[in-house]
């Protein structure tokens, strides 16, 4: 059996955009990885005739529905009353569920308000799904030959009841199903149709499912194996393999930078990284900072790009940190602009220092790494850079550049 989810977020501040709808991503990504399909997302707002209808298009197409949202204590928190009703059950008082959210107001000093008995009332013969980062608790039910799994909207709260109640449950329905397994190749520096030729040549009387995602300046390649089918397609996995193996990055949802995000945290409490970047625009900047900040490691990033006038710079400069054919017209009056962002943190004690300076040199974009102890330059020619001809050509170079840039540093190991 194929088991299949559908998942409905429900509140108007999803369903108008006021919020992103992250919790359905959050959600779908962990079903996914227990081996349901994941067919539909939808999100209705907070009316009771929009819930019903999305529940009834839900369940007639998958045998999981999971609904987000709506269990509060307001007047506009009905999604349990609503569910209740299209089983067709009534709902019955559960004293533990009130308990909890009495104790939990007490731990403030403060009463739980008549409001929340709201939140305590659940389908006769669902199953509580205790909530141990909140008061509204979840439940599950089984109506219209659909398993119903109705879940609060705080990330924090939806999180912590899959983790201690669906995550098993649901990685074992998935390990008795059919789906079919996915393998993924993150590639990186050749263009989506060039890619999707090479694939399906490759793959041309195999059956498989092929797909592509591409999120610049990655595009991953996607393959579906069905189960059983695993000895009959290996002779093609193993030729894309070897085909992809120059431009792949990172296999079946691997992080390309584990290992420099690893080395890092390792150092973080003597390391300090210093970066001075004239060639992405305070791309590589941004992504270094984010990293960094994460790994609460110090650091000084400094980003500066320049404009070149095409009237005056006929061929590449070193003030040209891009390869490109021309300038856009509309920077053709702009010289030098120093566009920080530059973030700064305290230094260490004793740093051990890394130093990046990403620079152009008689045109070509060039990466130079110190350490105590070592110093490269990794240089970046045209043949391998696509020539920007415009602003997008212009960004998704700097975009290559950057991830380049980070896997070289993290292959490199030299912190």
């Amino acid at each position: 059996m194929t088991h299949t989810a559908a998942i409905i977020a429900i509140g108007t501040e999803v369903s108008s955009g006021e919020i992103l709808n992250s919790n359905a991503s959050w959600l779908a990504a962990r079903l996914d990885s227990c081996g349901i399909d994941v067919i539909l997302h939808l999100a209705v707002a907070d009316d009771r005739q929009s819930i019903l209808d999305a529940l009834d298009f839900a369940s007639a197409r998958a045998t999981h529905v999971l609904t987000i949202g709506g269990l509060g204590p307001t007047t506009d928190d009905f999604t349990r009353d609503v569910i209740t009703a299209w089983a067709g059950l009534t709902t019955s008082f559960d004293e533990p569920s009130w308990k909890r959210i009495e104790d939990r107001f007490q731990q403030f000093g403060r009463t739980a308000p008549q409001s929340n008995r709201q939140q305590c009332f659940f389908p006769e013969g669902s199953r509580i799904l205790l909530n141990s980062e909140g008061s509204a608790n979840g439940f599950s039910l089984r109506a219209r030959n659909t398993r119903v799994t109705v879940l609060p909207g705080p990330p924090r709260e939806l999180q912590a009841i899959w983790k201690d109640h669906l995550d098993e449950e649901f990685h074992h329905l998935g390990a008795k199903g059919t789906k079919p397994r996915l393998l993924t190749w993150a590639c990186l520096g050749v263009p989506e149709s060039t890619l999707a030729e090479q694939v399906e040549s490759i793959m041309a009387g195999s059956d498989l499912q092929l797909g592509y995602r591409a999120s610049a300046p990655m595009v991953h390649v996607k393959v579906w194996i069905p189960k059983g089918a695993e000895e009959k397609s290996a002779p093609f996995i193993d030729k894309l393999n070897k085909a992809l193996d120059p431009v792949c990055v990172a296999r079946d949802g691997a992080d390309p930078l584990a290992h420099l995000k690893a080395t890092l945290s390792a150092q973080r409490d003597s390391l300090h990284v210093t970066l001075e970047d004239s060639v992405t625009g305070g791309l590589l900047a941004s992504r270094l900072a984010d990293l960094l900040r994460a790994l609460d490691i110090p650091f000084s990033l400094t980003s500066s790009h320049r404009h070149s006038d095409p009237a005056r710079h006929s061929e590449r400069s070193e003030e040209s940190s891009l390869p490109r054919h021309s300038d856009p017209a509309r920077h053709s009056e702009r010289s030098e602009e120093s566009s920080p962002p530059r973030h700064s943190e305290p230094k260490a004690k004793n740093p051990l220092p890394l130093t990046l300076s990403f620079t152009s040199v008689n045109g070509t974009p060039t990466l130079t790494i110190r350490t105590n102890t070592r110093s490269l330059d990794l240089k970046y020619p045209s043949a391998h850079i696509p020539a920007a001809t415009d602003a997008l050509q212009i960004t998704r170079t700097r975009l290559l550049l950057t991830e380049r840039a980070l896997l070289d540093i993290s292959q490199l190991s030299l912190v």
